[in-house]
């Protein structure tokens, strides 16, 4: 996105293109914080199950947690939901 104002600054010299808010970036950290969220998560389903129950139950439920999320967007796909900035920890 940067390289096409900096193309377009330069081409067109009575116009300046300017960026006030790259809300990529934002995005991007939000992306970060919700994986290593997920990541710490299961990481405790699996000491927490673990401790209190059977190591084989707490494999499977830790597998399963990533396999209901695909299924919940492969879903969202199919009737047009998005992933906007509004639900990613708003």
């Amino acid at each position: 996105m940067s390289e096409l104002y900096k193309k377009y600054n330069s081409e067109i010299h009575p116009a300046k293109l300017d960026i006030q808010y790259e809300a990529e970036v934002n995005l991007q950290d939000r992306i970060d914080l919700l994986t290593s969220n997920g990541m710490m998560g299961l990481a405790l389903v699996l000491l927490m199950l673990g401790l209190f129950l059977s190591t084989r139950v707490s494999i499977w439920v830790a597998f399963g947690i990533p396999f209901a999320f695909l299924g919940m967007f492969i879903i969202a796909v199919m009737i047009g939901l998005t992933i906007n900035m509004i639900t990613l920890l708003e």
